[in-house]
């Protein structure tokens, strides 16, 4: 299905899985959770861990303006609204709402290329991330993040792999 229109809605924080499952169930909506995989360092040994992203929200995808009724969905609190009527994403907010739906809802490690001193991002979510790259940890590999959903700024971390070459890359991919 393509991304036409996003909405979100709040549930209880904990719940967000089975809330999901529950939407797509009832209505056939696209539910997503959006999860990152966060690289935790031990030593020198990296372990990827999965995280709820924005804890108590879920992105719904529907391919026309018309959100179903949702009055019977266990432990979901409410739709996000701008005003009277407007559920619907727009600005920021969808395009967020998009990139989350282009990765599956799921934001795993980038691959970037060293220039020197400058990084180029050359695959994966970040590559086509508009958010501000505040600071880089070459060492952990990871880059820290800043962007803004609901008129909030949220700062996460988020991981990367370094290659050699644009070549490098492509070989990485195909495996």
């Amino acid at each position: 299905m393509a991304c036409c229109q996003c909405f979100c809605i709040q549930c209880t924080t904990g719940r967000e899985w089975s809330v999901a499952r529950q939407i797509q169930q009832e209505t056939g909506l696209i539910a997503l959770v959006p999860t990152l995989v966060r690289v935790e360092w031990k030593g020198k040994v990296a372990n990827r861990k999965e995280q709820t992203l924005f804890p108590g929200y879920i992105f719904l995808y529907a391919d026309d303006k018309a959100l179903p009724p949702l009055t019977r969905v266990h432990h979901m609190c409410r739709t996000l609204v701008y005003g009277p009527g407007q559920r619907q994403l727009y600005g920021r907010d969808a395009e967020i709402a998009r990139w989350i739906f282009k990765h599956g809802g799921v934001i795993r490690e980038s691959r970037a290329l060293r220039e020197g001193d400058h990084i180029v991002v050359i695959d994966g979510p970040m590559k086509d991330f508009d958010g501000i790259i505040k600071s880089v940890n070459k060492q952990r590999q990871r880059a820290n993040i800043e962007f803004t959903f609901e008129g909030i700024t949220r700062s996460i971390w988020m991981a990367f792999t370094w290659v050699t070459s644009a070549e490098e890359a492509q070989f990485r991919m195909a495996e």
